[in-house]
């Protein structure tokens, strides 16, 4: 259920992206490995090589009960998936996912610039690699 880039969403997506990545990037969103939903690897070719959970809430000051709050889980994963029917060669794409309140894939989003840097952002967290870095340095 990807969607692509086209003149109706293009530059809210982008934009969309981009606020995560920022988001990351000052540790206000924080993702964790997961294990991938069986929905989203059920008849997977190649298969999710790797998958990233958090969860986006905002409430907004000054509100008091459910009006107004946001509340969504998000994933992002890289899936692996062949080239051509048959082949050995293999692709890799990015794909950023929202689900519901049961935990079930409802959107994707795959072809959206900055997705990638996104990505990148998310394992760059993870990993903890400013932490290992000030080790180093600091030794």
């Amino acid at each position: 259920m990807a969607i692509k880039e086209h003149p109706g969403n293009g530059g809210r997506l982008v934009e969309f992206v981009s606020k995560l990545n920022r988001l990351t990037q000052e540790r206000r969103l924080l993702w964790k490995p997961e294990e991938p939903l069986e929905a989203l690897t059920a008849g997977s070719h190649g298969g999710i090589r790797a998958f990233f959970g958090t969860k986006y809430e905002y409430r907004p000051s000054g509100l008091l009960g459910p009006s107004g709050h946001i509340s969504k889980r998000i994933g992002i994963y890289e899936e692996r998936y062949p080239e051509k029917p048959d082949s050995s060669g293999w692709l890799t794409r990015i794909v950023l996912v929202l689900f519901d309140d049961a935990g079930d894939s409802v959107w994707e989003f795959g072809d959206v610039v900055g997705i990638d840097d996104l990505m990148k952002s998310v394992r760059y967290q993870v990993s903890d690699v400013d932490k290992f870095i000030d080790a180093v340095l600091e030794h």
